[in-house]
């Protein structure tokens, strides 16, 4: 067969290998995207919970205090802003004997009217928790224990299931400065400040690598990474909780699995679809080929036969002295035996298009007697020197068409003889395969089918490549039509077959 038409698609696969390269690198940069989205999101509710877990335990003073008799005090947070326009804040606190029944807390502005922004108030309400923060932390000490609690049960109620501990750090060197006076928000640091560790929450991750500083002076920092949280909560910046976090991107990568799996399939998909595009292209291609290999060998094989037909019709018809009856009937016989040939052309395509019709006229047959009518009347088309043997086990019974079995066993003789060496040798075996399954071998001697056309032998026009010239005769039907009726009445073919040595073609029947 012709191998040049598959070339037409060569650069196909090309075309597939850039389009899942360019839909796996956008896939990737999406994912990538949202994971940092998602890392994001995780950061700050892990924030939120800590904040949340220091504003309850805050809350929880202030109530403590207010219904004990015996708290004194009184803590006044005076914010305003300054001539030049930047938000100042005033804290003073006042614990003597004057007895109040509640802790009481004031805010003032010095200047309302300059209150232009919503940032402001966002600042005002931060700058005050700050104050009434740090008036409290002189007057009561922080209940670490509920704020590590509270903290836990803030990232089990958010789903947020990851190892943490949490630290309680006082600030011994001067941490930050306010850069912007306004709104605090641009801190600057020591490169190296120390602070001590007054407590450890219990938590569930090894205190390493925490622990590995002294007991006494720990660096305290700003961490870039995004499992790691400073939360300063005091003003003057005395204490700190330091949060320690492992398995956020974890977390964050588990929480897109929906997202990760829809990816995958989708390139999975799209390459399925390309590699099914691509065989079923050059599918459609071979069979382009074997249909236009078809159609020369055919016309080639009707030519010749009416051609020599025709010659023969011509003497007979145009001859000024008429034949001997000798030559006369050699002629008849010429022209006899190409339209037998072209009789036997037409009938394999007749009989390949109505494969298994009739379906009805199928009956029970003896598998023995068949085959031996069938090798007797082929043994009349092999050579002296050839040799067709049977071996046949009794009492054989197949439901099948006689004229479909025939043609299954002629197609499989045909085949064998017309592929034998000089040494013509076929046999053919029938035996009880299994309960309820008749099998039947048809072997030769013959050349042999190379392992690279044996998928291709049953597809219809297929005929083995011999190189650029065709010495057997042939229209790639037979085979073809054999196995569209073993299927037709559920059975199957198979071949075994090595180059040089012979081929045995294979039937499964079932009873």
């Amino acid at each position: 067969m012709n191998s040049k038409g598959p070339k037409h698609h060569l650069g196909l696969p090309v075309l597939v290998c850039i389009c899942l390269l360019v839909l796996a690198v956008y896939q990737g940069i999406w994912l990538t995207d949202r994971y940092h989205k998602e890392h994001d999101r995780l950061s700050e509710e892990v924030a939120e919970c800590l904040a949340l877990a220091d504003y309850t335990e805050l809350e929880s003073r202030m109530q403590k205090l207010r219904k004990d008799p015996a708290s004194q005090g009184k803590i006044d947070v005076s914010r305003g802003y300054s001539e030049n326009g930047r938000m100042t804040q005033q804290v003073s606190i006042n614990y003597d004997d004057t007895v109040r029944p509640n802790l009481k807390m004031n805010s003032a502005f010095r200047d309302t009217v300059s209150l232009k922004r919503i940032e402001d108030f966002l600042t005002v309400g931060q700058l005050s928790y700050k104050g009434i923060h740090a008036a409290l932390d002189h007057i009561t000490d922080i209940d670490f224990k509920l704020t590590d609690s509270l903290l836990s049960s803030a990232l089990e109620e958010r789903n947020i299931h990851v190892e943490h501990r949490l630290f309680l750090i006082r600030i011994q060197d001067s941490l930050f400065q306010a850069t912007d006076s306004a709104t605090l928000s641009s801190p600057l640091y020591a490169p190296k400040p120390t602070g001590k560790i007054l407590a450890r929450g219990k938590g569930d991750m090894t205190p390493n690598p925490i622990d590995d500083f002294t007991e006494y002076k720990i660096p305290v920092w700003i961490s870039t990474k995004k499992t790691d949280y400073l939360f300063p909560f005091e003003f003057s910046m005395r204490f700190a909780y330091y949060m320690k976090v492992s398995g956020l991107s974890f977390l964050a990568l588990k929480n897109m699995n929906g997202l990760i799996m829809l990816s995958l399939f989708t390139i999975l998909l799209t390459m399925f679809a390309m590699t099914y595009l691509w065989k079923t292209l050059l599918r459609i291609e071979k069979i382009k080929e074997m249909e236009r290999n078809f159609v020369h060998n055919i016309t080639h094989e009707l030519k010749t036969p009416l051609s020599v037909a025709m010659a023969a019709k011509e003497v007979l018809q145009y001859e000024e002295n008429p034949l001997p009856s000798e030559k006369r009937t050699q002629y008849l016989n010429i022209i006899g035996n190409k339209l037998e040939e072209l009789g036997e052309l037409i009938n394999q395509i007749l009989l390949l298009g109505r494969a298994g019709k009739n379906p009805e006229m199928a009956r029970t047959i003896q598998v023995n007697e068949y085959l031996t009518k069938i090798a007797e009347e082929f043994r009349l088309r092999i050579p002296e020197n050839g040799t067709l043997d049977l071996e046949l086990d009794e009492n054989l019974q197949i439901v099948i068409r006689p004229q479909d079995f025939n043609a299954i066993i002629y197609a499989l003789l045909d085949n064998a003889l017309k592929y034998s060496t000089e040494e013509i040798f076929i046999k053919i075996t029938a035996r009880t395969k299994g309960k309820g399954k008749v099998e039947i071998t048809v072997s030769d001697h013959g050349k042999g089918i190379p392992a690279t056309a044996l998928p291709y032998i049953f597809d219809q026009f297929y005929r083995v490549p011999e190189g650029d010239v065709q010495n057997v005769r042939g229209y790639g039907l037979g085979l073809s039509h054999a196995k569209k009726l073993m299927q037709h009445y559920s059975g199957s073919i198979d071949v075994k077959s090595t180059p040089g040595k012979g081929s045995i073609f294979i039937l499964h029947f079932i009873k």
